[in-house]
């Protein structure tokens, strides 16, 4: 079974004083299907139309303003209607107001009012102002009395006693009037009655339908080929909306001829004139897939682990979240970005203590999806970071940052300068080292810890480049040096690719978290795949050579106390004049190091054409989601302004899931753009 998912909690939305309830349409994102496939769509919902609030008086005088009357009642948890409390009235020397409570209204509408009431045979209004009164907001004078007691001055009043009654009536908005009071009044002279559940509203147009459950059907090129109304909330008799759980559809639903996608949606109509609407997670269950078709899992949503930072423990296995943006880096952290609303089901603890209370570092976010095999992939494993909650509604707005992030900010606090040493090696004694303190330890393990390479005393760099000063490094703890900064320079200078790699572990009780480093460059060349634009490329953004500054030569003089060394390296182009970059490094202790940096800065500047930025459809067979990662080549294919027909191998940088539009970005190089050529050192 898979799950798509629209907002979880809509906001409270109640209708404009001025004018009804406007349409509101939500929209999941797509579900990849097949023709003929049978599908269930359901929806929970509950609507609670009435404007009164707290008319059960379950919280006391909550959304009331209490009057002179309020000392001649009380609550009463022994006789009530539905809840827990009523209002009982008791024996009062005079007529006066219990309470009221102003509703905003719409000149000219008719205003449906309900209450429960319970009089005892022997209660008696000297003045027959034992009632619940309806009066103009602009004066208070009457508009409707609705009154409950047995004798009015001894005499017959006609109400039924001794019983919990339905009392319904109904007045027009006059002209000019944006509010009405609702107000209980006292004035019995003997016995008692209560008052519950008191229901006030528009009046609902009997048939309407205010709430509708939909599937939208696509073809392969994103064309609508269908609309279909699975079930609509059909007002009956009962006209007052519902407190309790309700449910739209759950008959099968079958994709129709054409279709390879389709989308759930909610419809709250102009009918819904008032109150509060609140939906549970829509559900689409795929009954049955054909073979040779996406799996139910591979089009389903990404889900989210959460684990606890410092103890490991799972607290949900599946968080379903909003707005869901992931993302993969090549020698960088992932990110997560999603928005969760506190009463969200899935974030609520096993405890019943409430939502997880997500802390910066306190929490690991693992992303979590399924390849077309049905294979599970963590695709990302991120550390919660500052995040924001909007004041009004309570959406949390959560940002969290992959774990290889974990070493920027922390001090290298080790004294150590080996003659030589593998660059591999460094990258895991920093892991180790970071790891080693009281809360530091995340779990995370750095493979392999031999690269085949060696560094050797030769040179340093300055500004953009790793400052080294030889032996082949030299550590002070002194010195206090960023353990993410040390790694991702010399990540850039010797240079390896890293990759952030998560897996669950055999019993599936954690999820094991490593750094996987390879020198000089990691990632598979996907001859197989296809990356073409108007077919799995819908977007395609060109880097153009005119955006570029240009530098034919690269010219740098690098001094160390008592050498000058001077390098001079030129690619020229015959089509342009020359150009050149002027350098100073005061670091650079040899000509070899000297050659190695002028190169590299050279080659970012001279480059094939290429797309810096593609968006495809991730489930299109031509590359589907799962058969590529960053750090792979794939060949793209697709015109580029000013150029013609573009077919170049690029390097994939980056790759970004929006999952609200159901689509994937591609960040590119150009493959002669990246320089792995290891520094030469000479003896």
């Amino acid at each position: 079974m898979a799950t798509v998912d629209l907002l979880q909690h809509w906001l409270t939305f109640n209708r404009e004083v001025t004018a009804n309830r406007t349409v509101q349409e939500q929209l999941s994102y797509k579900m990849m299907v097949v023709e003929g496939q049978t599908l269930t769509p359901s929806l929970q919902f509950r609507w609670d139309a009435n404007l009164i609030v707290n008319g059960g008086f379950e919280s006391g005088w909550d959304g009331w303003t209490q009057g002179t009357g309020v000392a001649y009642t009380s609550f009463d948890t022994s006789r009530k209607y539905s809840g827990t409390t009523s209002l009982k009235h008791n024996v009062a020397p005079g007529a006066d107001d219990v309470a009221k409570q102003s509703i905003p209204t719409v000149a000219g509408e008719t205003v449906a009012v309900e209450m429960y009431s319970y009089n005892t045979s022997d209660s008696n209004s000297a003045t027959g102002n034992n009632k619940f009164r309806i009066g103009k907001g602009s004066d208070n004078s009457h508009l409707l009395s609705v009154a409950y007691y047995a004798y009015n001055n001894g005499v017959s009043s006609g109400q039924t006693s001794d019983q919990w009654v339905s009392r319904k009536s109904s007045f027009v908005v006059p002209v000019g009037e944006t509010s009405v009071w609702a107000v209980p009044f006292t004035d019995l002279t003997a016995g008692n009655t209560w008052l519950d559940d008191v229901f006030i509203s528009p009046r609902l147009t009997i048939g309407s339908q205010p709430i509708q459950l939909r599937v939208l059907a696509f073809d392969a090129v994103g064309n609508q080929v269908a609309d279909t109304l699975i079930e609509s909330f059909v007002i009956g008799s009962d006209a007052k909306g519902h407190t309790d759980w309700l449910t739209l559809g759950g008959s099968p639903y079958v994709v129709p001829t054409g279709a390879t996608s389709v989308r759930v949606k909610v419809v709250v109509t102009e009918d819904a004139k008032v109150g509060t609407i609140e939906f549970e997670r829509p559900k689409l269950e795929m009954a049955v897939t054909p073979p040779n078709s996406a799996g139910a899992g591979y089009g389903d949503r990404w889900r989210f682990v959460v684990e606890q930072a410092r103890t490991g423990e799972i607290l949900t296995r599946d968080l379903v979240a909003q707005e869901v943006q992931v993302v993969r880096s090549l020698s960088g952290p992932s990110q997560i970005e999603f928005k969760i609303h506190p009463n969200e089901p899935s974030v609520q603890m096993a405890d019943g203590s409430g939502p997880i209370q997500f802390k910066a570092y306190g929490h690991i976010i693992h992303a979590i999806k399924e390849d077309q095999f049905g294979d599970e992939i963590v695709w990302a494993s991120c550390i919660v970071q500052p995040s924001d909650v909007d004041p009004t509604t309570g959406i949390m707005s959560l940002r969290a940052t992959g774990f290889s992030s974990y070493p920027k900010g922390l001090p290298w606090l080790e004294n150590w300068n080996p003659i030589a040493v593998d660059p591999f090696e460094i990258v895991e004694r920093i892991w180790t080292h970071i790891q080693s303190f009281p809360n530091g330890n995340l779990g995370v393990t750095v493979y392999p810890t031999v690269s085949g390479t060696q560094m050797l005393p030769g040179f340093s760099f300055n500004n953009e480049e790793f400052i080294q000063d030889f032996f082949a490094i030299f550590i002070r703890e002194s010195d206090r040096q960023d353990c993410g900064d040390y790694i991702n320079k010399l990540a850039r200078d010797i240079p390896f690719d890293f990759f952030e790699e998560s897996a669950w572990n055999t019993g599936r009780t954690a999820i094991e978290k490593k750094i996987r480093l390879a020198y000089p460059a990691g990632g598979v060349d996907q001859v197989g795949l296809s990356f073409r634009v108007n077919e799995n490329i819908r977007e395609a953004t060109p880097k153009q050579e005119v955006e570029t500054s240009w530098f034919s030569d690269i010219s740098l003089k690098g001094y160390f106390p008592g050498k000058e060394y001077s390098v001079q390296l030129a690619n020229a182009d015959p089509d342009r004049l020359r150009r050149v970059m002027n350098e100073l490094d005061l670091n650079i202790n040899s000509q070899e190091r000297g050659a190695a940096w002028a190169k590299r800065a050279l080659t970012r500047r001279q480059f094939p054409r290429y797309f810096e930025s593609v968006v495809i459809d991730p489930y299109h067979s031509n590359a589907p989601f799962g058969t590529f990662d960053v750090g792979d080549l794939i060949q793209v294919q697709g015109p580029m302004a000013w150029v013609g027909s573009l077919n170049q191998k690029h390097k994939i940088t980056m790759i970004a899931w929006d999952e609200t539009k159901n689509l994937v970005q591609l960040q590119l190089l150009a493959e002669g753009a990246f320089n792995y050529d290891p520094i030469e050192y000479i003896p």
